[in-house]
């Protein structure tokens, strides 16, 4: 019976890093929407929700809560460079910094069409920083030691 607890370990080791990752992206994407200018409640109907709660200056964790929502769709995106890393063992942390910042600018870009009815949007740049940060981040957990396959034992032995 073949042994999976390097595979297992492994898909820990990407959760853990993909947790770490979007806490730290949400955090930034947080710290966006809180230096962003927001308008005032007099300018505001209540059709839209999301001014209504960004215009009120919100405790700090709600907005790492609403940039949540957004920060989730960038590693729903980043899944696609994060299987390629491990699938050719790409270790370095130019990549998952770059794989971090293009899933944030394709989720800024689909928060523009308007697929976030009712949340407060972070800015294109505050989320390509997040992007970064949260790329940056997976590298110092997961990154750093991608590709699922063993350890070339044979040319540990040659020597």
């Amino acid at each position: 019976m073949p042994d999976h607890s390097r595979l297992f370990m492994r898909l820990a080791l990407i959760s853990m890093g993909l947790a770490l990752a979007v806490l730290s992206g949400s955090v930034v994407a947080a710290y966006g929407l809180a230096v962003a200018p927001r308008p005032t409640v007099s300018s505001l109907w209540i059709a839209d929700a999301g001014l209504a709660l960004a215009a009120r200056n919100p405790p700090f964790m709600i907005l790492v809560a609403a940039a949540l929502a957004q920060i989730l769709t960038i590693w729903k995106v980043a899944l696609v460079g994060i299987i390629a890393s491990e699938v050719f063992e790409i270790r370095s942390w130019m990549f998952q910094a770059a794989n971090g910042a293009a899933s944030a600018f394709v989720a800024s870009h689909l928060y523009g069409l308007g697929l976030a009815e009712g949340l407060a949007f972070v800015s294109p740049d505050h989320m390509l920083t997040a992007g970064l940060v949260g790329g940056t981040a997976y590298w110092a957990v997961a990154g750093y030691t991608a590709g699922f396959r063993e350890p070339d034992t044979f040319a540990l032995h040659a020597a």
